[in-house]
């Protein structure tokens, strides 16, 4: 008899069972609407479940293009004139090669310039943590449950936006903070600050990491949906 389950739940994927009739081979799609096993009507579950593990690689790359196509992007290209994001809001980023450097905010325009893309580079690092600091210092004196010592830097990272540095042996404990950030809202900037707070315990995600960050940041869930809008 057929499975009469018409999903499999992997991880946290739920994938919906397609049964067709004649259908000769079992195939998986990734879209929009949701993903997909398309297969015969009577291909047993425990070979489903196989299926679907064996591409299990395929499977998380399908889901991330997705999820980039729907995302802000957060990256600034110093070589040209473009669109982007500065506090969650659009701003046009007009790129201009002048002998001095600046960076400045007018209305929704974001001017950066500067004699070389280093040169517009930095002076946009200067720009954004001088924004960030100003964040952080506020999220500082908001918390209540004191955190161990650690020096803040700042850095561009190409996957992650955050980072929490610990070696015991050398006593350094370092938040590491993406310049990209820059491009989110507050809320989302703020989790991140939490978030690498509460590794300065855990380093892994374990429920023990959740129950520290909850307690850092209670609503933290709210800032994490909102950083999810965003890629780098």
């Amino acid at each position: 008899m057929p499975d009469n389950k018409d999903y499999i739940q992997y991880g946290d994927y739920r994938i919906k069972i397609n049964r067709r009739l004649g259908a000769r081979r079992t195939t998986l799609k990734v879209s929009a609407s949701g993903i997909t096993i398309t297969t015969s009507l009577f291909e047993p579950r425990y070979r489903l479940e196989r299926f679907v593990e064996d591409n299990e690689e395929f499977l998380h790359r399908a889901t991330r293009k997705l999820e980039a196509r729907k995302k802000k992007s957060a990256l600034i290209d110093f070589t040209q004139s473009s669109k982007g994001y500065l506090l969650g809001n659009p701003v046009d980023i007009v790129i201009t090669e002048k002998p001095q450097s600046k960076c400045y905010l007018e209305g929704d325009v974001l001017y950066i310039e500067g004699p070389s893309v280093n040169a517009r580079q930095t002076v946009f690092k200067r720009f954004a943590q001088r924004i960030l600091d100003n964040f952080i210092d506020q999220f500082r004196y908001e918390l209540l449950y004191p955190v161990p010592d650690y020096t803040l830097k700042y850095r561009f990272y190409k996957s992650r936006w955050g980072c929490c540095i610990k070696n015991d042996k050398e006593q350094r404990r370092e938040i590491v903070m993406n310049y990209w950030c820059v491009a989110m809202p507050r809320e989302a900037i703020r989790y991140i600050f939490h978030h690498e707070l509460a590794h300065l315990w855990v380093s892994n995600h374990q429920k023990e990491f959740y129950r520290h960050l909850a307690v850092l940041l209670p609503d933290y869930k709210k800032g994490q949906k909102i950083s999810k809008e965003y890629m780098i």
